[in-house]
């Protein structure tokens, strides 16, 4: 390691064979070692100690019958110490080389597998951070209106509006990092669609008229289904932010709810440019995403989990500069 050259030692009174048999509690009469050499750089050594040589015993040859003479044979004089040399040098540097390779190849994974994880985490914090935009600025305008109020009842009503959102936002913290870990947790419960009709509207009118969007939500069916309304709001929200940001001029985007057969349908337009062709095959995939200067790839990962975990399924039809609709659909009624 010191010197980054071979060794070979066939003194049993080499300092070299003293040293290492106190460390292994051996009596070491031969060393050979080479370095593993990764990247220019010695990160470790090969050595092999002890060579031994075999000695056929003359007994063997003696025209015997069984081989052994007339009196038993004591092999143990049969292995001969001898000391390396130049033949195991070579075979040993051989060796070196494809240990070298493959330690040099596991580490490299290894510094791989990190640095994607961090980037993992990277782009996951960066897509919370994203996702609070939205009921992050849903708290600022209602703290606004409630510095412009007098009237206790309506602080009151939209002090309830902000823990609200707060809410909101923890939940959709746990829904994020539960998806980072491939966790399944859904919370079936008979919940009215225009209920969540309503609580989309407020969610995203403020925030999408900020960009230029004009939000258009029917409620042709409003009756009950058993779904987990928190995350049907997250997939339906994520649907809105990619929409937006898809028209940076503005636009408009719907969401239309409605019955067929024993399915609730979710039916989400937008009016922008479309889904880029080099994307579209990949879509709902994680990470997938372009031109867009805040897109994490996230967004569509997350929906499509949420439509299977209800047992659901979701399309889309896009077309180049007429815009692009998702089909999300959903039992009624869950096992």
């Amino acid at each position: 390691m010191e010197t980054g050259e071979p060794h070979i030692c066939n003194d049993h009174h080499d300092p070299v064979c003293v040293q290492q048999g106190a460390t292994l509690g051996l009596e070491i009469h031969s060393i050979i070692a080479v370095p593993l050499y990764a990247q220019d750089r010695c990160i470790g050594t090969l050595g092999l100690m002890n060579r031994t040589g075999a000695v056929f015993p003359t007994a063997l040859f003696d025209g015997d019958e069984d081989g052994l003479g007339d009196e038993e044979q004591d092999l143990d004089h049969t292995i001969q110490r001898r000391g390396f040399d130049a033949s195991d040098l070579k075979l040993l540097s051989l060796m070196a080389g494809q240990v070298s390779r493959a330690v040099a190849t596991t580490l490299y994974r290894e510094r791989q597998e990190k640095a994607n994880r961090l980037a993992t985490i990277g782009q996951m914090l960066s897509g919370v951070i994203h996702d609070f935009k939205t009921p992050v600025t849903i708290i600022s305008g209602y703290v606004q209106l409630m510095a412009a109020q007098n009237d206790s009842g309506v602080r009151r009503e939209y002090a309830d509006s902000v823990l609200k959102q707060f809410d909101h936002l923890n939940k959709m913290t746990k829904e994020v990092l539960a998806f980072a870990r491939g966790e399944t947790s859904i919370l079936f419960r008979k919940v009215f669609l225009h209920k969540i009709a309503d609580e989309l509207d407020e969610l995203l009118r403020r925030d999408m008229a900020n960009r230029g969007v004009e939000v258009h939500i029917e409620t042709q069916y409003g009756g009950a289904a058993k779904i987990d309304e928190v995350k049907i709001k997250r997939a339906l929200t994520n649907l809105a932010r990619n929409a937006a940001e898809a028209m940076p001029d503005g636009g408009n985007f719907s969401v239309v709810i409605h019955k067929d057969d024993q399915d609730v349908v979710f039916t989400v337009s937008d009016t922008g440019p479309g889904i880029p062709p080099e994307i579209r095959e990949n879509l709902f995939e994680s990470f997938v995403t372009v031109g867009k200067e805040q897109g994490t790839g996230l967004g569509l990962a997350i929906v499509k989990k949420i439509v299977e975990d209800h047992h659901g399924t979701i399309d889309y039809q896009t077309q180049t500069g007429q815009g692009t609709t998702f089909t999300l659909r959903l039992p009624i009624e869950q096992d």
